[in-house]
């Protein structure tokens, strides 16, 4: 990750059960609510992309990987990680 320097604030606006909900996860994990946003965020991300991944045709699954790097600058490693995570579950099914 950048330095936090880098980072963008945003304000965020919660409804009150949800910001408990994750307040108590951060105090578990002993982390910041702030922090504890940003993993739930990758988490919800990295799944969204796995999930997609595993829907594609075989065929399309170098055209959209390359899509993907263009449109949101995904690091080579994570795309690496991706495939290789996608490739082990197909053959597994085989």
């Amino acid at each position: 990750m950048t330095k936090t320097d880098d980072w963008i604030r945003i304000t965020l606006r919660l409804p009150p059960r949800l910001h408990a909900r994750i307040s108590k996860a951060a105090a578990i994990s002993e982390s910041s609510l702030n922090s504890k946003i940003i993993d739930l965020l990758c988490q919800g991300l990295e799944t969204d992309l796995e999930t997609h991944l595993a829907s594609l045709d075989p065929r399309e699954l170098p055209k959209e990987l390359g899509r993907m790097v263009l449109a949101t600058g995904l690091r080579f490693k994570e795309l690496a990680r991706a495939v290789e995570e996608l490739r082990a579950e197909q053959e597994a099914k085989a």
